[in-house]
């Protein structure tokens, strides 16, 4: 037996899959931490790009817990979810490529709070900070990466063999 089968075979994930409320919820709770997460990445992004100079870049350092709160509540239930579809997502393109643009979307955020750095993340609410070309091109990198792990999560529906 494969370590796929083995992880779908466990009672949680069996419980998922019999139950009918826990996949609706994990689902609920899913599309939650998605909202939080990348929510608040867009606004940040959308900030970097220039747009919405008026909001203080020293505003998004505050919202970073909540970020990572609706990043672990994503991990959460993404973990519970797949235990449930472990062979099916195993082997399924668009989760595959749902996963990359989640690492590639990570990774620029990640970048990003570096380029900030803290001068700029503790200047007055009045000071329009500008940013430079590299700083533009990973939040525009960051949005492509965040929308494309959103589209491939929702095709996931539609491609799984055993619909997912």
């Amino acid at each position: 037996m494969d370590v796929f089968t083995w992880v779908q075979n466990l009672a949680v994930s069996q419980a998922i899959l019999t139950s009918i409320w826990l996949h609706p919820l994990l689902l609920a709770g899913h599309s939650v931490g998605m909202g939080v997460v990348v929510g608040i990445i867009f606004m940040l992004d959308l900030r970097i790009l220039g747009y919405v100079r008026a909001i203080p870049i020293e505003t998004f350092a505050r919202l970073v817990k909540l970020a990572w709160a609706g990043f672990v509540l994503n991990l959460l239930t993404g973990v519970l979810m797949l235990m449930a579809y472990a062979h099916t997502l195993a082997t399924n393109w668009t989760f595959q490529v749902k996963m990359v643009c989640i690492v590639l979307g990570g990774a620029c955020v990640w970048l990003q709070s570096r380029t900030l750095g803290r001068a700029q993340l503790g200047s007055p609410p009045e000071a329009a900070v500008s940013f430079n070309s590299n700083a533009k091109l990973l939040a525009f990198a960051s949005l492509l990466f965040w929308l494309g792990a959103i589209a491939m999560g929702r095709l996931i529906a539609y491609t799984a063999p055993e619909g997912v």
